[in-house]
C-alpha cells in the first residue's frame, strides 16, 4: 500500500522537491506581509544536565541573556530584533528578494504574516519561468489566519475564482 500511493506517485515525493513548482499551469499566491514575525530562536548549552535519572536529558536551552548577534562584516542581521532568545523580522528588515516585474534580486525591507517567515510566502516567485501564469498579491497587514477574513483577500478571490459570464 505505501508503495502504490506514495512511493509510486508520479507526482512526489521522490520526483520532485518541495523547491520545485507545482505541477499545475497557474498559481495565485496570496498573503500577508509586514507583521513582525519569528525567524529563528537561540538556543546555548545548559550548564549542567543530570544523567542516570530516568529523564529525558535536554543539552540545549532558549539563551533568554543574548542581547546581540554578529555575523562578520554582515549587518544584515541589524536589521532584525532580537528579544528573549528569539530573533523576528521586522517591516524594518532587509531582505533580498525577487523582483515581480523583471524576475531581477533587489533589496526590500519586509516581513511576514506573523507566522510564516518573507522568504517562505516569496517562494513561490521563483516559479515564475516554470508556469504558464504566476500572480503575487502581498496584503499589508495580513496576518497568518486573520487574512481569512479581510476584504483585500476576498477582493482577490473574486478576482481569481469568478467567471464572468
Amino acid at each position: 500500500m505505501v508503495r502504490d500511493y506514495y512511493e509510486d506517485d508520479p507526482l512526489g515525493p521522490r520526483t520532485t522537491s518541495a523547491l520545485d513548482a507545482p505541477p499545475v499551469k497557474r498559481v495565485h499566491a496570496i498573503y500577508g506581509i509586514n507583521l513582525k514575525t519569528e525567524v529563528c530562536a537561540i538556543f546555548r548549552r545548559r550548564p549542567y544536565i543530570v544523567i542516570g535519572d530516568d529523564m529525558a536529558d535536554n543539552r540545549f536551552i532558549i539563551d533568554k541573556e543574548t542581547t546581540k548577534i554578529e555575523d562578520g562584516d554582515n549587518d544584515m542581521l541589524n536589521n532584525y530584533e532580537l528579544n528573549g532568545g528569539f530573533l523576528y523580522e521586522t517591516k524594518k528588515t532587509v531582505q533580498k528578494v525577487i523582483n515581480d516585474e523583471d524576475g531581477e534580486e533587489v533589496e526590500r525591507t519586509v516581513s511576514g504574516d506573523g507566522t510564516v517567515p518573507y522568504w517562505n510566502l516569496a517562494h513561490a516567485k521563483t516559479w515564475k519561468a516554470d508556469l504558464e501564469e504566476l500572480t503575487v498579491n502581498e496584503i499589508e497587514g495580513g496576518e497568518h489566519r486573520g487574512i481569512l477574513g479581510m476584504k483585500a483577500f476576498h477582493d482577490c478571490l473574486r478576482k481569481y475564482c469568478m467567471v464572468e459570464m
